[in-house]
């Protein structure tokens, strides 16, 4: 039976890396000398694309986040405002509500003294008849 690195796909010349020098090209038949030339530009140009979409990517991302805190920014804003007229309105209606109890307690109390006066002046006559 054959030994482990016997089996290995690394074992065998198919797959050992061809050296590039100029020494070992002049060697190799022109049409391979081709192929891994069009192969180099092809891993060349595939880096620069990959490179290209990585850009790409990076700055989608960049411009997402940017958009994404512009947001927040509004939102903030947004509800500052809210709050800020809400405050205003409590403070409105409970000054209001002050003035009006302020203004209200004479007329209460006068109200009530005029209501006891009455019911002395009503049980007075109704026991005089």
């Amino acid at each position: 039976m054959a030994s482990k690195h016997e089996l290995s796909p690394r074992s065998t010349t198919a797959h050992k890396k061809t050296s590039t020098n100029s020494k070992d090209m002049d060697k190799l038949p022109t049409a391979t000398r081709i192929l891994i030339e069009t192969l180099k530009e092809q891993i060349k140009t595939l880096q620069a694309e990959v490179k290209e979409e990585r850009a790409r990517g990076e700055k989608a991302v960049r411009e997402e986040r940017d958009r994404a805190e512009a947001r927040e920014k509004r939102f903030e804003r947004v509800i500052k405002h809210g709050l800020d007229r809400a405050c205003s309105t409590i403070k409105y209606l409970s000054d209001n509500a002050t003035k009006a109890q302020v203004e209200a307690t004479p007329l209460l109390h006068r109200t009530s003294t005029t209501l006891e006066d009455n019911q002395r002046h009503n049980c007075k006559a109704y026991h005089g008849l």
